[in-house]
């Protein structure tokens, strides 16, 4: 059984040992001098405090006791004195404050100055407060800080608060002290200070010390221990700050110890940390958590002659080894024990390791050890590294990955490359791994993977199984075997050579086609908005010529939509915005027009999800030829440049912006027939797109992303009534079927091209309503829908008007 020290050149109680002088005396904080205003001090000649080391001393106590905050600024008693907030012979002394802001402290002798929030010696003391918010930089007599302090009687130290700002403390900090009850729920906060003896947040010789909390922060350096309190539930907090000593969670002498907890952060450690300690008691239910700094040792819970069970001990650094700054590194010189007893038992400790480049001597003791990889674990990469030549001995290991969509993910992580889990090698100066040590890494239980699917992400497209293997000093995690094809351009040669390892396909790599798909359902949502517009021109063009007038008009028209593409459930909200001039000559008619496209969309491939917004402008041109027997062509040109800002959010949120050039063009065939107040048009033809591809880069791959084609055979029948002189109502019926419309990529990762396509038929129609302003110009309103291979709503707003 691994033995962390021996504890019997302990100390019998290592707090009191240092503040209490024997079983019967009080602490040396009673032993102190402090000066404020001194009008609002007066001596107090009616406590016995025989038998402690305050017999003999000056004691001065605010008054009047009416008023319960009192400041200090200066000490100039050079006694041993203790200056006290509130004090009392017999009654509870409550919610008094002292606070202090000393500029001076005289010295004549080698006397200790106490300050106390409030001091009882028959009575309790609770909710008292000290606030220390100044002291000199240097001065050389001790001075002690206390919240609360009880003598004689079985009375508590409860919930007393000592705050230390910006000061030179050069005794022992206390938040509670009761000799013979309990000093429960204390509190004490260091920050930016110094210490030069001991710090905790409550103690009791007798009684229990529960419940009590330290702070220590910003770079507040104690040269002497640290304790939480006694029995259970006491906590400290260390961060960016430096202790000379050894940090407890809860120290008992008699009795169990725990659920105490320490928890350290980018922090120095000199000496040792114990979630709970004690020495002839159990230590069970303690946590320890460290995270980026450097430390002696650690242990979860320690007793000399108990049981150390069911204690956990937390590490954890984000990655780096920068020994010339604190908190870019972490470093257990000696040994992380999850339990450490002489005499009784030690089982059911666990070690949680979260991130990588941890360092400690060795591990022990731990029923349990579960290993959490942080997201940007790759090839190489250390997670705990452990410099001492001797065994390692588990018993169960977990390794945790980071999860996406319940699968492992590690990136770009190579056949053959390997991730130490744990790895067994020396350090130098620097804290680089050098040679490997000595001693095996033993695993008696199991060792396992917490998920059946464990895959390695190569690049945006290729994916690699992954398994944990033990190799007799080293925890690895390396890439599975594949499947086995002879010859492969995708694939990459293996350690053992003639067998090729296949790589898997990614899942994610389909929302990358996405933006594309979305890309030409905005175009050709457009471009269905000119074809369906040219027979209104046309109209408006015939009633100038029947009139006389100029046949040059202008148009204008605005379109919003919202549409579903189900192949990748593409949902689109978009607008269109379409102005041109048209004129004729004869039985050609003629046009050119801008347009502006916006489209904001989100779809879905394999549950990753892709949005965006396009941005689309175009410049067109449209004619009508007029044939014999009512027939006519519709046709129409353009080319524009897109712009489609979308993130892929399966790549980590991958951002992309890219411009596209696109191009459209159209021919239809259509018939009027004409029955009095009733008109019907007929038109069917063909419609192309096509928008052009780019690169784009995931994870060290470049994709390369094929111009999208759009090919669609359309049929509109729209029937025209006129319900009075300047009224038309409508209605269209509309069919297409769309043939190609192929969003295409090619990743070399695995040598393949992937491609989703939107293929199908679509139907619908549109009702609305037409109304001549005059002769020569109109506005229309018109709702329209769409089911099948696109579901669509739509709904526009048609202007004509001559010049």
């Amino acid at each position: 059984m691994e033995q962390f020290i021996s504890f019997a050149n302990k100390r019998e109680t290592k707090f009191q040992s240092r503040f209490v002088i024997g079983s019967s005396i009080v602490l040396a904080l009673l032993c102190s001098s402090l000066n404020a205003i001194e009008a609002d001090f007066t001596t107090d000649y009616t406590l016995n405090l025989s038998g402690s080391s305050l017999d003999g001393d000056t004691i001065k106590v605010g008054t009047p006791s009416s008023k319960k905050s009192f400041e200090l600024d200066k000490i100039t008693e050079a006694n041993g004195v203790a200056y006290m907030a509130g004090a009392s012979k017999n009654n509870d002394i409550t919610d008094y404050t002292l606070n202090a802001n000393i500029n001076s402290v005289v010295y004549l002798q080698d006397t200790v100055v106490s300050l106390i929030g409030a001091f009882s010696e028959n009575g309790n003391v609770f909710k008292n407060k000290i606030n220390v918010t100044q002291t000199p930089k240097t001065y050389k007599r001790y001075l002690d800080v206390y919240g609360g302090y009880t003598m004689r009687a079985n009375k508590s130290a409860n919930k007393n608060i000592v705050t230390i700002l910006n000061s030179n403390i050069t005794g022992g900090v206390l938040g509670g002290y009761s000799k013979l009850g309990s000093a429960n729920l204390n509190k004490v906060i260091i920050k930016a200070s110094s210490v030069d003896r001991d710090v905790a947040g409550g103690n009791s010789s007798i009684g229990n010390s529960n419940s009590n909390e330290v702070y220590i922060e910003q770079g507040t350096a104690v040269a002497g221990d640290v304790f939480g309190g006694g029995q259970y539930y006491n906590k400290v907090f260390i961060k960016s700050s430096s202790i000379n000593g050894e940090v407890y969670g809860g120290e008992v002498d008699n009795g169990d110890t725990t659920k105490n907890s320490v928890t350290i952060n980018s922090s120095n450690i000199v000496n040792n940390i114990y979630g709970g300690y004690s020495n002839n008691g159990n230590a069970f239910l303690n946590t320890v958590t460290v995270a980026s700094s450097n430390i002696n040792s650690i242990v979860g819970g320690a007793s000399e002659n108990g049981n150390a069970i069911n204690n956990t001990v937390n590490i954890s650094h984000t990655g780096g080894r920068n020994k010339t700054k604190l908190g870019k590194y972490f470093l257990v010189k000696g040994k992380i024990y999850g339990g450490n007893s002489d005499k009784g038992k030690i089982s059911g400790n666990t070690l949680n390791v979260k991130g990588k480049d941890l360092i400690a001597g060795n591990i022990a003791n731990f029923e349990n050890a579960n290993f959490y990889l942080p997201k940007d674990i790759t090839t190489n990469d250390i997670v705990l590294q452990l410099t001492n030549d001797e065994d390692t001995v588990l018993n169960n290991v977990k390794v945790i990955p980071n999860e996406e969509d319940g699968k492992v993910v590690i990136k770009n992580f190579l056949p053959n490359n390997k991730i130490y889990i744990i790895k067994k090698a020396h350090i130098d100066s620097e804290l680089k791994a050098t040679d490997n040590a000595e001693g095996k890494l033993i695993i008696n239980g199991t060792q396992e993977l917490t998920k059946n699917k464990y895959i390695s992400e190569l690049g945006a497209s290729a994916t690699y199984d992954l398994k944990l293997q033990n190799d007799g000093s080293n925890l690895l995690l390396l890439s599975a075997e594949g499947t086995v094809e002879p010859s492969n351009p995708g694939t990459v040669e293996p350690s053992n050579p003639g067998k090729p390892i296949v790589p898997n396909i990614n899942a994610k790599i389909n929302h990358a086609l996405i933006p594309n798909l979305a890309s030409t359902a905005v175009v050709n949502k457009s471009d269905n908005d000119i074809i369906k517009n040219i027979s209104n021109i046309n109209a408006i063009i015939d009633n100038n010529v029947s009139t006389n007038t100029d046949n040059l008009i202008s148009f204008a028209y605005i379109e919003g939509y919202k549409s579903n593409i189900d192949k990748n459930d593409i949902d689109i909200d978009g607008v269109n915005v379409t102005a041109g001039v048209a004129s004729r000559s004869d039985n050609i008619l003629g046009g050119v027009f801008l347009e502006y496209a916006y489209g904001d969309y989100d779809g879905k491939a394999n549950s990753y999800k892709s949005d965006g917004d396009i941005n689309a402008y175009a410049l067109g041109a449209l004619a009508r030829f007029d044939l014999p027997y009512n027939l006519f062509i519709d046709s129409y040109a353009k080319i524009g440049r897109l712009n489609n800002d979308y993130t892929l959010k399966g790549y980590d949120n991958l951002n992309v912006d890219k411009d596209s050039t696109f191009y459209s063009l159209g021919v239809f065939l259509g018939h009027n027939a004409y029955f009095d107040s009733f008109n019907l048009e007929n038109r069917i033809g063909y419609a192309y797109a096509n928008v052009n591809g780019y690169d784009i880069n995931i994870n060290g791959e470049t994709l390369k992303l094929k111009d999208i084609t759009s090919q669609r055979i359309k049929y509109n029948g729209t029937a025209y009534y006129q319900t009075n002189e300047n009224t038309n109502v409508y209605a269209t019926a509309k069919l297409e079927y769309e043939f190609d419309n192929e969003s295409e990529l090619y990743a070399p990762n695995i040598n393949k091209n992937i491609s989703s396509k939107n293929d199908g038929f679509s139907a619908g129609g549109e009702v609305g309503a037409i109304y001549a302003i005059n002769p020569l110009s109109n506005i229309s309103f018109g709702l329209g829908a769409m089911g099948g291979k696109v579901d669509e709503l739509s709904a526009n707003l048609k202007f004509v008007y001559e010049f």
